[in-house]
């Protein structure tokens, strides 16, 4: 082997073990995705945590952590029956990321697309105990 063949395999390889490092940077394994709590002021609704990974999870999306958390950069009217901005953020594979947001989940970039973000806080105690398992996800943080 000569040295113009040694350099341009050198090359090749290079440029391909590049090439795969930057593919695994532009497509992350995980994604986090968040739905509301559905909880209201004044009021012992919404689903709980457990109740929302289980939305996930019955779509066979399996979930590697999940949080309560209060959306940011919007303020919430103070009234019995509003919303509170509580949501639930739970991490998953991005290759089920179709099937979360057909279970009525959003990535939570689409917050920060809208100037909003979320800072992780404990979960209201007492919500979603009277209610069973919602058949469908609450409507609001749309």
């Amino acid at each position: 082997m000569n040295i113009k063949s040694s350099f341009f395999l050198a090359a090749a390889a290079t440029a391909l073990f590049t090439a795969c490092a930057s593919a695994d940077k532009t497509m992350p394994s995980d994604v986090q995705v968040y739905i509301s709590s559905g909880q209201t002021q004044c009021n012992n609704d919404g689903m709980t945590l457990a109740q929302s990974k289980a939305l996930l999870t019955e779509q066979e999306v399996l979930v590697s952590t999940s949080s309560c958390a209060m959306v940011t950069g919007i303020s919430y009217i103070s009234m019995c029956g509003a919303e509170t901005g509580i949501i639930h953020v739970h991490q998953i594979k991005s290759v089920n990321l179709d099937k979360a947001t057909e279970a009525g989940f959003k990535p939570v970039g689409t917050l920060q697309e809208r100037g909003l973000g979320f800072e992780k806080t404990s979960c209201p105690s007492g919500a979603g105990q009277q209610p069973a398992k919602p058949k469908q996800p609450p409507k609001s943080i749309n």
